[in-house]
């Protein structure tokens, strides 16, 4: 866990960013295995993507292009450093240092994936983008929005609620697959979100 103010921010407002927590692999894993088979051929970006750690399962999941969004400089050199050592075992990922709000979204189908990474008032800004992105182009997207289930005050946003919110997004329910692990479940709550053009790809991991 690293706080905003201890790392180097270039750009971005460091207030807006939350502490640094890397995902489980075990849950990024779980959610994953839920999504469309067909969604492996969209481009996978995670905002806010800290070392890559979601990015390298994502690519190792069988995503065909992988991209990172991360506003501190340590974290990014870190993605940079694992992206390649990644390479010579054949995944590639992309990590891009940047503002998350300032982001423009690739035109081709995405799986977008945040982990509570910041406040809402970023998040209106990269959902503006997106939506503006997607009348320019409508085409699947999915969103995956993870969190823990009892957030601290500090972190508690509207998140959620602005995803709720989108005009050309609905939520879907992740079915658990297997033997849950309920400790590890039973802390995060895992919402997804997806355009009207995800209805016509197969449901099927």
């Amino acid at each position: 866990m690293v706080e905003p103010t201890a790392l180097t921010v270039p750009v971005g407002e460091v207030s807006e960013g939350f502490t640094y927590v890397a995902t489980p692999p075990r849950l990024a894993r779980w959610w994953l295995g839920q999504l469309p088979r067909a969604a492996r051929s969209f481009t996978f970006v995670d905002m806010g993507s800290g070392k890559g750690r979601v990015l390298l399962l994502a690519a190792s999941n069988g995503f065909r292009r992988t991209v990172g969004v991360e506003f501190a400089e340590e974290l990014h050199a870190a993605a940079l450093a694992n992206a390649r050592a990644a390479r010579a075992h054949g995944l590639l990922i992309e990590p891009i240092l940047g503002d998350a709000a300032a982001f423009t979204f690739p035109p081709e189908p995405l799986v977008i994936h945040f982990n509570n990474p910041f406040s809402a008032q970023v998040m209106e800004r990269v959902l503006e983008n997106l939506h503006a992105s997607y009348e320019q182009r409508p085409r699947p997207v999915i969103v995956v929005y993870q969190q823990l289930t009892a957030e601290d005050g500090a972190h508690r946003t509207r998140n959620l609620e602005l995803l709720d919110g989108c005009a050309f997004l609905s939520r879907r329910r992740l079915a658990p697959n297997g033997i849950i692990d309920r400790k590890l479940f039973g802390r995060h709550t895992v919402a997804v979100f997806v355009s009207p053009e995800v209805s016509l790809l197969s449901s099927t991991a």
